[in-house]
């Protein structure tokens, strides 16, 4: 693991968005013959998110502790990788931050500049991880030229309003991702729907006195006009994927946490990119986990870590 976002985040000024800003870049590379074939996987990471100034009410600040989901599935999903073995690089940029109010915090009307140098004027200080995840975006395809990027994050509750609490929303510039990750999605359980990104999100997110502001200026489409902000830091050539899980990140019923949504998404797709033909089940186990292996397993693989057990089918 590298610990390369904090610098490139505290030099460029956005150490000034947040209290505290870190960040950490974990590479595996599986097969060093073709280390021109990169997958990055990038994961928000706000440790808590209070609103920042336009601060969240109560009932809607508790959970988010949850923020970091993303950053989490990616971190397992590499986890998974070096467990796994699997032949492919991967490299995986989490920015982490905390969303607070303090003496150095961003404020509405305050303008900063990315490390892609665009300008984004600050208009409501709850949409603070698209701003994390732009630079990280950023720095991951100047550093590693990835041809893949997918980027995890509970970015909106808008994306929960538009698809509820089990099902994802997918955006992406590229026709074959969008289907070897619905293709994915079926085979896993993790669901994912396509949203757009349509010319009227394009324009909300324009700026007069900056490049970009950094949430929509209307209450509607959020999930979409998020998307939208993030597309401005795509290069030219990488093909690229932003999963919304504000929705299915969290367990529902009676369990309560994080439900480590994308993780299974993710192996099995980055599995099959490693053209190894198998598929990829992950069962999140408790105490129980012995009796899971009651399971008629016939030839699979299995590998069991801690409460982890990998399936390979």
């Amino acid at each position: 693991a590298e610990d390369g976002i904090r610098d490139f985040c505290l030099s460029r000024g956005l150490g000034d968005v947040y209290k505290r800003q870190h960040g950490v870049t974990m590479v595996y590379q599986g097969n060093p013959e073709q280390k021109d074939n990169v997958i990055a996987l990038v994961g928000k990471g706000i440790t808590f998110d209070t609103g920042g100034y336009n601060i969240k009410p109560t009932g809607s600040m508790e959970t988010m502790y949850l923020d970091k989901a993303g950053a989490c599935s990616v971190i397992a999903t590499m986890y998974g990788l070096a467990e796994l073995k699997l032949k492919v690089n991967v490299v995986a940029c989490i920015p982490l931050a905390e969303n607070s109010v303090s003496h150095n915090a961003t404020k509405p009307s305050d303008i900063i500049k990315s490390l892609k140098g665009l300008t984004v004027e600050i208009t409501n200080t709850d949409a603070e991880g698209r701003l994390i995840l732009a630079d990280a975006m950023t720095h991951v395809q100047k550093e590693y030229k990835p041809t893949t990027l997918i980027e995890l994050s509970t970015l909106t509750g808008a994306c929960m309003v538009a698809l509820g609490e089990q099902t994802a929303g997918l955006f992406s510039n590229d026709e074959q991702l969008v289907s070897d990750l619905i293709e994915s999605s079926n085979e896993t359980g993790e669901r994912l729907w396509r949203l757009p990104i349509n010319k009227e999100h394009r324009e909300a997110m324009k700026g007069t006195s900056s490049d970009l502001v950094n949430s929509g200026k209307t209450r509607y489409g959020g999930a979409s006009t998020a998307a939208a902000f993030l597309e401005h830091f795509v290069e030219k050539g990488t093909n690229w994927a932003h999963i919304d899980i504000a929705g299915p990140a969290s367990s529902k019923g009676n369990s309560k946490g994080a439900s480590g949504f994308g993780t299974a998404l993710l192996l099995n797709y980055i599995l099959k990119k490693s053209q190894s033909g198998n598929k990829c089940c992950l069962l999140y186990t408790s105490d129980a986990a012995d009796d899971l292996l009651c399971v008629d397993l016939g030839g699979r693989r299995i590998i069991k870590k801690k409460n982890i057990i990998y399936y390979i089918l």
